[in-house]
């Protein structure tokens, strides 16, 4: 095999890992988001471990993807027990879930 079709074979994989990581992000920052709203913390806390692990990775962009994982680092804060002030996450999380971008 020569050099370019090795590139593109490199290429092709890499486009695939990319949807592929982009896909399981997204699945998952709506399974903790849920989590959350349950107050399943134990399991929103297993989810942020995965969550963790699978951003390392190369997910490509995707449409309010950056805005989905600041909530999810939010939710993480307040689950931590990071003094925010007053907050009305039901409030907030109810818009979100209803929001199209999940």
């Amino acid at each position: 095999m020569n050099m370019a079709a090795k590139e593109n074979v490199n290429s092709r994989q890499f486009d695939t890992e990319s949807v592929v990581n982009r896909w399981v992000v997204d699945y998952y920052l709506f399974l903790a988001l849920e989590l959350f709203k349950k107050e399943q913390y134990e399991d929103f806390c297993a989810i942020t471990d995965v969550l963790d692990s699978v951003l390392v990775h190369p997910y490509g962009p995707i449409d309010f993807m950056p805005q989905k994982i600041q909530v999810w680092r939010f939710l993480c804060r307040i689950n931590e027990g990071d003094k925010l002030g007053e907050i009305n996450t039901d409030h907030s999380l109810s818009h979100i879930c209803q929001s199209d971008s999940w």
